[in-house]
């Protein structure tokens, strides 16, 4: 849910098979990461994680266990490099499956 300034959103539902995390929803566990900040220090939209790229571009992303343990990898070799890992991650994910987007 975006904050009610609209500058960070917090997690209110979180799941990941492949890490087997279940926190927030009907869960019972508390979510305890930190809100996520859409804007960096200069103002700049934040696409530097997905969560932030989807909520600023609208566009709905479904990612499978395989593409998420890609994702992972890719984030841990080169992702955070340049702050826009999101961005280029979708970029190549893209390119892998012969996909075109629109931004």
């Amino acid at each position: 849910m975006k904050s009610e300034d609209g500058k960070s959103m917090n997690f209110e539902i979180l799941r990941t098979d492949s890490m087997e995390i279940v926190m927030g929803g009907t869960s019972g566990v508390e979510i305890t990461f930190p809100p996520v900040q859409l804007f960096n220090e200069a103002g700049e939209t934040n696409m530097s994680n997905i969560n932030t790229y989807v909520a600023h571009t609208g566009k709905t992303l479904n990612i499978n266990e395989k593409d998420l343990k890609e994702s992972l990898q890719w984030s841990l070799q080169r992702g955070n490099r340049t702050g826009r890992a999101a961005y280029q991650f979708i970029i190549q994910l893209a390119a892998t499956k012969d996909l075109k987007i629109k931004f």
